[in-house]
């Protein structure tokens, strides 16, 4: 990818024709690749809170085979704001 420099800034050309030369099983191979690292983050994570909130050892078990990689998951979150949040908090 062309780079230019300027006044301490790099400056990256587009990448739109570079991206035409990968493939879609290479492309697919990522996207199952950093799923399934997601995937794994978020069953650890939750086994790890469950564990410290004194969750049963099934439970944490169960946790660790939670979300199906094959599945499509939507999440929503949303940042908290404690000037805007602290009336409902409260």
């Amino acid at each position: 990818m062309p780079v230019k420099k300027t006044g301490g800034w790099v400056i990256r050309k587009p990448w739109k024709k570079d991206i035409r030369r990968v493939s879609a099983e290479r492309i697919w191979q990522m996207r199952s690749i950093s799923r399934k690292s997601l995937i794994d983050y978020a069953r650890n994570r939750l086994s790890v809170q469950l564990e410290a909130s004194g969750a049963t050892p099934e439970n944490v078990d169960k946790a660790k085979l939670l979300f199906n990689p094959d599945a499509l998951t939507l999440g929503f979150a949303r940042r908290f704001a404690p000037i805007k949040a602290k009336p409902i908090v409260t």
